[in-house]
């Protein structure tokens, strides 16, 4: 599966002298209702206003890795099954559509087309690694312990990196938190500032807990994203604005330099 949408541009004005921003909503995924891809198809990915989400899958064992997507709603039952479910029971942007990282087969990857940079996502924790983290499950521990009190975290780290793969810039949050005096597991869309990555054309998303093994992490190594924003480098704002005076903006999107 492949998808292709026009970005939407919500216009600045000069009063603000802001850059004008484009939403990525996966609005034209055209899944079934409560279904999700899983790139069983082979695609290698998704495609959206030229904004790519990296997808790997083997079909020999049905394991798939990268970025899923996913509009599924049921956020009650825990397990492996409800894998493709984000935890406030369903997306952010309103099209009914997200994604869904899985980050254990190898990092999860968001490539930009050319003059564009990021600006921010919304992100929240998926109901299998919601409820492992609230309850336990066979392979991951209950976060804090049964006392309540052990230190555990799950969290989130994002780099970016320019064309030539120099990193330039970096941050990182807590899904999970139970180290301080208020523990919290997120269940909310909650926005967060990507502009820290500053000229990326990629975003790498991995994870890490507190409750590791022999095998690496325990906790499910899952996340959600959705409302991915965008803005344009100066150049190509006052190119869309040139366009725009003469009523023929248009966007077509494209494949990534590198999925």
């Amino acid at each position: 599966m492949n998808k292709t949408i026009s970005i939407t541009l919500l216009a600045a004005t000069a009063a603000t002298g802001s850059h004008a921003a484009a939403v990525i909503g996966f609005d034209d995924a055209a899944l079934a209702p409560e279904s999700f891809a899983n790139g069983s198809d082979g695609s290698g990915g998704f495609t959206f206003g030229g904004v790519h989400l990296n997808n790997v899958y083997d079909s020999n064992h049905d394991f798939w890795g990268g970025f899923a997507l996913s509009n599924i709603t049921d956020n009650q039952n825990p397990g492996w099954t409800n894998q493709y479910s984000a935890i406030p029971g369903g997306d952010h942007s309103g099209s009914g559509t997200y994604a869904v990282a899985y980050t254990a087969g190898g990092d999860s990857v968001i490539t930009l087309p050319e003059g564009y940079r990021f600006e921010s996502a919304r992100l929240t924790n998926t109901t299998y690694t919601y409820y492992s983290m609230l309850k336990g499950d066979d392979f991951a521990k209950k976060f804090g312990g049964e006392s309540g009190d052990d230190p555990d975290w799950f969290r989130l780290d994002v780099q970016g990196y320019d064309e030539s793969g120099v990193l330039t810039g970096a941050f990182f949050l807590y899904l999970a938190d139970y180290r301080g005096e208020e523990n919290f597991i997120l269940t909310t869309w909650e926005k967060y500032d990507f502009s820290v990555l500053g000229e990326a054309r990629q975003a790498v998303f991995s994870l890490s807990s507190s409750d590791e093994g022999v095998w690496g992490m325990n906790t499910p190594a899952y996340f959600a994203l959705d409302s991915l924003t965008v803005v344009p480098e100066p150049g190509t704002y006052a190119l869309l604005l040139g366009m725009a005076a003469l009523g023929w903006i248009g966007f077509r999107g494209r494949r990534s330099f590198q999925s």
